[in-house]
Parts: structure tokens; sequence; C-alpha cells
């Protein structure tokens, strides 16, 4: 008799939760599944790397001054007096000297890459033996961890991708330390709102 007791009293208290679970559960709506559309083997990185002159061009191209320059404004404004100038930067909100909190200076400090669009979203992520960065619409450049030598610029992030693939920005690099690998991506908002991702097979950022 207990038994059977205690048998109705699960059942009646799962039957319980599932009811209680079910009136909680909120359709979703307007939402929009986006499948995979193809999966293959790039070329590695390194077949993708420019020449030093190239690259020299290609940075000597991005210092052309905007046309739009005269309708631009600064991005952020640091004011704490509200009858300030426009633009004006408070001193007093900018750090003027060095920190005391890490113990040691920097064992490597180099100038990482700059974009050739506005804002240049600039991403990176260190690995075991390499230092990855990426701008905006989105040339990437491979660094020694050790020494900020550069290892190999790539244009652009899309020519790992070929075909069809644009370089519509907004570029994520990560290093996943567990599983030894690389994840590269972009997203494309002019022809298919799809996010192009590249992952690497080995922990060498240019293979």
């Amino acid at each position: 008799m207990k038994k059977a007791t205690l048998l109705i009293c699960t059942l009646f208290a799962i039957g319980k939760i599932n009811s209680q679970t079910t009136e909680k559960m909120v359709p979703m709506k307007n939402v929009v599944v986006t499948k995979c559309t193809s999966v293959g083997i790039s070329r590695p990185l390194s077949d993708l790397f420019v020449k030093e002159d190239e690259e020299d061009a290609m940075n000597e191209a991005h210092k052309v001054e905007s046309k739009d320059r005269e309708h631009r404004k600064a991005p952020t404004t640091m004011i704490m007096d509200p009858n300030a100038p426009e633009n004006y930067i408070d001193p007093s909100l900018l750090q003027m000297t060095m920190g005391t909190r890490m113990p040691e200076a920097p064992l490597t400090n180099w100038a990482g890459q700059s974009g050739n669009s506005y804002p240049p979203d600039p991403t990176g992520a260190i690995g075991p033996n390499h230092y990855v960065q990426m701008v905006n619409a989105t040339p990437i450049k491979v660094f020694n961890k050790t020494t900020g030598a550069t290892v190999g610029t790539v244009h652009n992030l899309s020519t790992l991708w070929g075909g069809s693939a644009v370089d519509d920005g907004d570029p994520i690099v990560m290093y996943d330390q567990y599983a030894d690998r690389w994840v590269l991506c972009q997203f494309n908002f002019s022809t298919s709102y799809a996010m192009y991702i590249a992952v690497s097979t080995t922990n060498n950022p240019t293979g």
C-alpha cells in the first residue's frame, strides 16, 4: 500500500512539474534558422600572405584622407563641464602615468595594424607562438608573439572562402586553448546575411 501511495504521489508530482513547465513556455515567433551552405578546406593562410612591398603599398593607399572629413566628428567626447567646447577632452579624465599594479614591464611591445575602415574594430588573440590581429574590412596580420615581428599579412579575410565571399567586416579572432585551434570569422550583410567561419586544423594560424 505504501509503495502504491508513493507511486501515485510521484506520478502526481511529475505531472504537476510538466504542467507548470508547459504553462510557462512561450512560443517563439519570427524565428529564422540559417543553415550551413558549404564546408571546405581552404588554402593555408601562408599561401595568401602578401609581400612586404605590397603591404606597404596597401598601407599607403589607406592614408588617403576621407572626402567626408569635414562632416565627421570625433567618435567620443570626454567632457565633465557641460559648458566646455565640443570635443574638449578633460585632462583629469586621462591616465597620464603608468599604472603600478603590473609587477613587471611587458615582455614585448609593438604596433599593430590600423584599420582601413571606420571604426577599425580591432580584434586580436594570442596563441602558443603567435598573436593574430584583424581589423575592419578585413586585413589579417600574424605576429611572432615573442619578438613582435610580422609573420605575414593577408589583405582580405574573404580570400579564405573565395567565390562570392565579401569583406563586410566586424571580424572576430579567437584562440581556443582547449581545442588548440584558431577561429576567425566575419559577417556578410551585403548579399546573404551569412557568417563566414574559419577554424584552423592546428595551433599554427598560418596553416
